[in-house]
């Protein structure tokens, strides 16, 4: 599990979150 693919995880889910 790279902490690359966490931290690109999350900003994606961040920026989802934030048009919900």
């Amino acid at each position: 599990f790279s902490l690359a693919k966490l931290m690109n995880v999350s900003e994606e889910y961040g920026a989802l979150s934030a048009i919900a």
